[in-house]
């Protein structure tokens, strides 16, 4: 004979039920609650990561803007009028650049100079 059915007429067995249901429901609302929190920190975490794309792309942006303008400058300056291969080369070289490329007024190539990897 189980407990349970000792005692069924005192209503024991209903409280029981009643709590096992009420404990039930509450391991219910907590594993969704949980859920909802990590699919809350997951969205989070993206909207972080956005940001912080949005931030670098505009870094680089405005780096690579600058950088055109430097170097739109340094040529009006130093290669104005007819500029030989050997003063490409020891300007490219001077400035540092890893690659250029020397155009002519229609903007054909007309000398170009790649450093060597070593």
């Amino acid at each position: 004979m189980s407990v349970l059915s000792a005692v069924r007429g005192s209503g024991v067995r209903r409280r029981v039920a009643a709590a096992l249901c009420l404990d039930v429901l509450l391991l219910v609302v907590g594993a969704g609650l949980v859920q909802l929190s990590a699919t809350e920190r997951e969205r989070a975490l993206d909207r972080r990561v956005d940001a912080r794309a949005v931030t670098a792309a505009g870094f680089l942006e405005a780096y690579v803007a600058d950088t055109f303008r430097r170097e739109v400058r340094l040529a009006r300056r130093s290669f104005a009028g007819d500029v030989t291969a050997a003063d490409f080369d020891r300007l490219t070289r001077d400035y540092g650049f890893e690659a250029a490329l020397l155009l002519d007024a229609e903007g054909a190539c007309s000398s170009e100079r790649r450093r060597s990897r070593s």
